[in-house]
């Protein structure tokens, strides 16, 4: 399927991308449950537990309902603190913003609009938006979009705007 063989570069691109933080940075994040090995630590004959890799599949992700629509997370804070991965089925987004974490929105399927502190922003397969902390904004319109957020979102920084 063409949209599954589309992330899948996405996702290994990724690193390139937003400067050098991808998939390969991942060897370093805490909690990681797959593909993990023992390494040495800090030279000493102690070994510690060390991420490889890890493998996350779309279709064995739970959906759930946020404030963007219908999210699936794939790599989580738990997961790395350096970057988040979330599957975004937008859909009667609320207006919001993150003190933090800047979020780059990658448009997989379908046609809407990012509404970024009041500015339209038409969205179509192949675009990548940079949202910066502090930007208030949501989605328009039902598309899917890879999001990544850097460093990784926090839930004590997500803050919903009143309307």
């Amino acid at each position: 399927m063409k949209n599954d063989i589309e992330r899948r570069k996405f996702l290994l691109r990724a690193g390139s991308m937003l400067g050098g933080i991808g998939l390969a940075s991942l060897a370093g994040c805490a909690n990681a449950q797959i593909g993990s090995r023992r390494q040495p630590s800090n030279g000493d004959k102690e070994r510690k537990k060390v991420t490889k890799y890890l493998v996350r599949r779309v279709s064995e992700v739970p959906k759930e309902r946020s404030t963007c629509g219908y999210r699936q997370r794939m790599i989580t804070k738990d997961d790395c603190d350096k970057a988040c991965f979330t599957f975004l089925n937008s859909h009667a987004a609320g207006r919001h913003h993150h003190n933090k974490t800047t979020e780059f929105y990658y448009v997989l399927n379908g046609k809407g609009a990012l509404e970024l502190d009041g500015d339209r922003v038409e969205v179509e397969p192949g675009t990548l938006v940079m949202i910066p902390p502090g930007i208030r904004h949501r989605a328009i319109g039902d598309f899917e979009s890879l999001i990544v957020g850097i460093p990784s979102l926090d839930p004590a920084d997500f803050f919903v705007d009143p309307e």
